[in-house]
């Protein structure tokens, strides 16, 4: 949707953004993210369930 709004050229900058702000929330020596399809991306973080979670809350308040 936000590449039909904004078009492709703001979506790729949208991307690096939400990328460079996940990259900074994961902890680069244990765990791995990388943008997976067009707009998803994967974690795999080395942590139990509850951790992937506050992650995941992290990468999702600073995206909004």
């Amino acid at each position: 949707m936000f590449n039909d709004s904004y078009g492709h050229l703001e979506g790729d900058k949208c991307l690096k953004i939400v990328a460079n702000t996940v990259s900074k929330i994961v902890d680069s020596t244990s765990d791995f993210c990388a943008r997976f399809g067009g707009e998803e991306f994967i974690g795999i973080c080395d942590t139990d369930e509850y951790g992937a979670n506050e992650i995941a809350e992290k990468i999702r308040k600073s995206v909004l």
